[in-house]
């Protein structure tokens, strides 16, 4: 497989008074996080660290969808659900990924999660920070 270069990646958070939370900002799209009510935030956002975790399941989710099609030429349904547990000062201590893929059978939705985890940025960054992850993946050939 051909390597791919990632152009760089710019994001800026906003913290203005009188707004608990915080505004970022990448190309032109803003968003906002929150925090919990019991870190003094109102919530009603993703928190950062939801954030985080979110964007290793939409990346392994994208990526499925890519290697899915090189693979086998159509892209079965993906669901990927990812558990973190963070310890202040240390970060994230463990991680929990599981994969629910229907369509396909067994062995192929194996061989694709694998292709996922071998390019996947956030993946990659995440395994070299996490002492403890584990996977478990469930398939339905059905659909």
């Amino acid at each position: 497989m051909e390597r791919m270069e990632i152009p760089k990646v710019e994001v800026k958070a906003f913290y203005h008074p009188g707004n608990s939370n915080v505004v970022l900002k990448a190309r032109n799209i803003l968003r906002e996080a929150s925090e919990l009510p019991e870190f003094g935030g109102t919530g009603n956002e993703f928190t950062p660290l939801e954030y985080m975790l979110a964007s290793l399941a939409s990346c392994e989710a994208f990526m499925f969808s890519m290697f899915a099609k090189m693979l086998i030429k159509k892209v079965p349904q993906v669901e990927i659900g990812v558990e973190g547990e963070f310890s202040l000062g240390e970060g994230l201590k463990t991680l929990r990924i599981i994969y629910r893929v229907a369509g396909v059978e067994e062995d192929l939705a194996h061989a694709i999660i694998n292709q996922v985890k071998a390019s996947c940025p956030i993946y990659n960054t995440l395994k070299k920070a996490c002492e403890k992850i584990s996977e478990e993946v469930v398939v339905n050939p059905s659909g």
